[in-house]
């Protein structure tokens, strides 16, 4: 608090007031497409033994704190870097002290996004308890960013940070929507979905059956919801007949598929489709008896 000793002082620190004043004003809600951020609680911890600063070089998540000093609460991480004789927005603190905040993080719209710690010294962010964004050991203003496929759900999201070398500090978190789902290490393509041709289709055939509704209007219910971007649909068939005939019945029965789904669900405008027949190339089980012939002719459906 020594800028408020006396009338210099405080025209001394001017500069770094004014940033803390800005700094407050601007955190407003960090919610993105796809996401939407809680108010980041938690708790700012002294750290006493510089002398051992070297420790903190391989710090693990709660090992830097010493004493609690305050609790802090922040609409988002989102603070440029400032000198270390200033205060730590929203706190009576500056150099030597580490950060830990949480918050909750809803996903309503599943995919890839970049993940973004920008720090002097160590960040590290972590979603129900897993490392994801490693911005840790000591360092100058550094960034690292991060591309991790999120599901649809709430996760707790917490942000460790500490400062410890002068003469700055400052800390950044921040997140964008990546629109190719597969840039993500972690993506999974979606388990598609495995239909038994026989209750779609009478033998040797491409017509749909009158039951075939039955397992498809479950279907038509999900693609109501107006989240679907991709749609993949493959025919398979057994090994009974030539080649070129299974090849030709299997991409008729993924067309007939698509062509219903289309229709129940009141068209598919801007969902990508993907439809593909192929035959008896790729069969699940044994083509030398009827059981395993049976499971082979199927469909896949895969909803992205």
């Amino acid at each position: 608090m020594g800028c408020l000793k006396n009338f210099t002082s405080l025209l001394r620190c001017a500069p770094t007031l004014l940033l803390w004043l800005v700094t407050v004003v601007a955190l407003k809600a960090q919610d993105t497409q796809g996401l939407t951020f809680g108010e980041w609680k938690g708790s700012l911890y002294s750290i006493n033994d510089l002398p051992k600063w070297n420790r903190y070089e391989t710090m693990e998540r709660n090992e830097a704190y010493v004493d609690f000093i305050e609790a802090v609460r922040y609409d988002s991480l989102v603070f440029p870097e400032m000198d270390t004789y200033g205060w730590w927005p929203g706190s009576a603190t500056n150099n030597s002290f580490a950060m830990e905040v949480h918050t909750e993080l809803k996903v309503s719209e599943p995919g890839c996004y970049q993940l973004t710690l920008r720090s002097d010294d160590g960040s590290k962010l972590y979603l129900n308890d897993s490392l994801i964004v490693d911005n840790g050991t000591l360092h100058q203003m550094r960034t690292k960013e991060v591309l991790h496929y999120l599901e649809a759900g709430s996760y707790e999201a917490f942000v460790w940070y500490i400062n410890v070398l002068p003469p700055t500090m400052g800390l950044s978190f921040r997140t964008q929507r990546i629109q190719e789902d597969k840039a993500c290490a972690n993506w999974r393509p979606a388990e598609p979905l495995v239909l038994d041709g026989a209750a779609l289709f009478a033998s040797g055939a491409h017509r749909l059956s009158d039951q075939a509704g039955d397992l498809l209007d479950g279907l038509c219910g999900q693609l109501q919801r107006g989240d679907v971007k991709r749609i993949s649909v493959v025919g398979h068939t057994d090994n009974v007949g030539t080649e070129a005939a299974n090849l030709r019945l299997s991409k008729l029965r993924a067309g007939a598929v698509v062509s219903y789904l289309r229709n129940c669900a009141g068209g598919l405008a801007g969902v990508e489709l993907y439809v593909e027949g192929r035959g008896d190339q790729q069969p699940v089980a044994s083509n030398d008896n009827e059981a395993g012939r049976a499971r082979n002719r199927r469909v896949e459906v895969t909803i992205e």
